[in-house]
């Protein structure tokens, strides 16, 4: 629990499920989870592309991503990322690496069509 210098009372409510809509609103916390299911699926497809392509070395990188964000999301039931500013800095880091990473691998998907 803490103040803000505002005033308001701030309170870690254990999940971030809980504390999403708390502070982002129904919309944002909705955005946020649709951003990391995004983020999921779009490495999972691209992992089952690497499978077909025998020895390619992405593979076992890209399914240590969705292992990831598979923990981050089963962790976040009962710890909050939010409960500091830290932990949900490296979130979004990792979040934009992992869109990095899916950008590039299909912008290189396209390049070797053309």
């Amino acid at each position: 629990t803490g103040r803000l210098p505002s005033g308001w009372i701030v309170k870690d409510l254990h999940s971030l499920y809980l504390h999403l809509p708390m502070s982002f609103g129904w919309i944002g916390a909705l955005i946020f989870l649709l951003l990391l299911f995004w983020i999921l699926f779009k490495l999972f497809f691209i992992w089952r592309k690497l499978i077909k392509e025998k020895n390619d070395p992405m593979e076992n990188f890209v399914l240590s991503l969705i292992f990831m964000w598979i923990g981050f999301m089963i962790n976040e039931y009962k710890i909050n990322a939010m409960r500091e500013p830290n932990y949900f800095l490296i979130i979004w880091i990792l979040m934009g690496f992992s869109f990095a990473f899916i950008h590039t691998y299909e912008k290189k998907s396209i390049d070797k069509k053309v």
